[in-house]
């Protein structure tokens, strides 16, 4: 009898190893066809297993890893929090959690998860980049300045560090600071073509534009093809007036198709100032530029059409080209583009409040500038007719306007119509008794 218990002891151990083993090699495919990239095979082998052992802490853990690769955020969080509930206190799940929560743009969750992950692991350098991140993801930048700047001092030659903390210091209006950490950054890391870009356009808002082209000419020697870098060089160059190496840079954008209306008007200035710069120009180079200068200036308003600056120097380039009609014809729709639709009705406003006040001088000044931006307002000529009648002696005045107004006023107001009728024929008569 005792050698049957004990034979079926050791058949129970047999049988357990060799389901533990069973798991092991389990978990080992798992982690094998993940590391292969094969994660949807992975999901299918873990969903087999987990019908064994629904709380396996790894297989849950390992499933939220292979949704996540295959961009399945939803699907990783679901398996994760499984996992979660087994171990809270797991810095890889918890650093896991946080990270699909960023995928999938809740910052807060991320941040929560993070901080959890900090408090098991206080000294973690990878648990605080992440917090640092998600800090600046909230706009928390305080927070943000107050971890990168703990990484930092830890190791200053990490660049990617240096340059976060750079943006901190940035967004806290700490612009000498951040302009100095940038630099160290761009000093580190010559690849990374976001560090010139935020510099050069931190020393571009100081109108330190010399500097600011340097630190991009620098960044262009690695990251030519960069559209952003590009895109500043184009606008630095122009800032600092080189016009024709800036028409080089603007022609390249937009063959390389970052097309807007900003940048061919911007083309359309280099080539119109660079002609007019010329030392000793012959007439067809200087026909050529202004010729392109017009046809970037049409495709500036073809793109935003209240553009009233490239209408007028699309203008002022067929005045220079001797085509004084189509000059014409574009400065008017310049002026046009200039005055807003609602400018009569300001001044009309205005001429209400000095009349009320009794600045009678002004009132009338003010009306007629709303008559001369809208002569169609006909509720203006009411205005002055109305205001000259009443504090003027010279009637004709009154009467010429009145005229007007009944002559034109299209409106339902019989009142308004049957009152100026009558202030005509009162103002008719005081003239005929005056002559």
């Amino acid at each position: 009898m005792k050698n049957y218990f004990l034979f079926a002891i050791v058949v129970c151990s047999m049988l357990g190893n060799a389901t533990y083993a069973q798991d092991l090699s389990g978990i080992s495919k798992v982690k094998q066809l993940l590391l292969n990239g094969e994660n949807e095979k992975a999901i299918t082998l873990i969903n087999n297993l987990l019908n064994e052992d629904s709380t396996n802490f790894d297989l849950l853990y390992n499933l939220g890893l292979a949704h996540q690769k295959l961009f399945q955020y939803n699907k990783a969080k679901d398996a994760l929090y499984k996992a979660y509930e087994q171990k809270k206190f797991d810095v890889p799940l918890l650093l896991t959690l946080g990270r699909n929560y960023k995928y999938m743009g809740a910052s807060n969750y991320a941040t929560m998860f993070f901080e959890q992950a900090l408090d098991v692991d206080t000294s973690n350098t990878g648990i605080k980049l992440e917090l640092a991140n998600a800090y600046m993801e909230n706009d928390d930048f305080v927070k943000a300045e107050k971890l990168f700047n703990e990484l930092f001092q830890k190791d200053s030659t990490n660049s990617y560090v240096c340059k976060q903390l750079a943006y901190c210091n940035f967004k806290l209006d700490n612009d000498e600071e951040s302009i100095k950490l940038y630099t160290l950054a761009q000093e580190l890391n010559d690849y990374d073509a976001t560090i010139p870009i935020q510099l050069g356009n931190l020393l571009v808002r100081k109108e330190e534009y010399e500097k600011a082209f340097a630190v991009v000419k620098r960044g262009l020697n690695e990251n030519g093809s960069n559209q952003h870098l590009n895109r500043l060089a184009a606008e630095i160059l122009f800032k600092l007036k080189r016009y024709y190496a800036a028409q080089f840079q603007y022609e390249s954008l937009i063959s390389n198709g970052d097309v807007s209306a900003v940048h061919y008007q911007r083309l359309g200035f280099c080539y119109y100032i660079s002609a007019s710069e010329l030392e000793q120009p012959s007439d067809s180079l200087r026909v050529d530029k202004i010729t392109k200068a017009a046809v970037a200036f049409a495709n500036a308003v073809k793109l935003d059409e209240s553009d009233a600056l490239s209408w007028m120097y699309c203008g002022l380039s067929y005045k220079a080209l001797d085509s004084l009609e189509t000059s014409n014809r574009l400065l008017h729709l310049a002026i046009e583009k200039m005055i807003p639709d609602f400018i009569d009705d300001a001044y009309a406003h205005l001429g209400n409040n000095y009349e009320l006040l009794g600045d009678y001088k002004d009132a009338i000044h003010s009306y007629r500038k709303a008559s001369e931006y809208n002569p169609n307002n006909i509720n203006i000529t009411f205005q002055l007719a109305a205001i000259y009648d009443k504090y003027y002696a010279d009637k004709k005045i009154p009467l010429q306007y009145y005229q007007r107004f009944v002559n034109e006023y299209e409106g339902e107001d019989e009142a308004l119509v049957d009152y100026a009728n009558t202030r005509i024929e009162a103002l008719k008569e005081y003239l005929h008794f005056r002559m």
